[in-house]
């Protein structure tokens, strides 16, 4: 009994298959939780508060690293949401706030 290959064009459809299935489970369909509980929405009240927060504050709350913090705060929050993040050196420590906050 001989083995059946498959043809080029079975390979490149099942590979088309794959591709359309991985666009399907995309990233960007996600739906953003409705009780405001995600890591960003932490972010964001944290920024809120008067005194602001501090990277270490920021990553307690998100187990994210420092560098993924500042990215989510350029990228997200002032280039998508629009948002003012505001970064003062109060006794040594660097700590950010939104400009709405007006915090010292």
């Amino acid at each position: 009994m001989a083995k059946r290959t498959q043809s080029k064009s079975e390979g490149k459809s099942k590979r088309a298959e794959k591709a359309q299935h991985r666009n399907k489970l995309s990233v960007h369909e996600s739906k953003p939780k409705e009780n405001g509980t995600s890591k960003g929405a932490a972010i964001e009240n944290l920024l809120t508060r008067a005194s602001g927060a501090s990277l270490a504050e920021m990553a307690k709350v998100t187990g994210w690293q420092p560098h993924s913090l500042r990215g989510f705060m350029s990228g997200t929050l002032t280039k998508r949401r629009g948002l003012t993040v505001i970064s003062d050196k109060i006794n040594g420590e660097r700590r950010y706030h939104t400009a709405q906050t007006g915090a010292r």
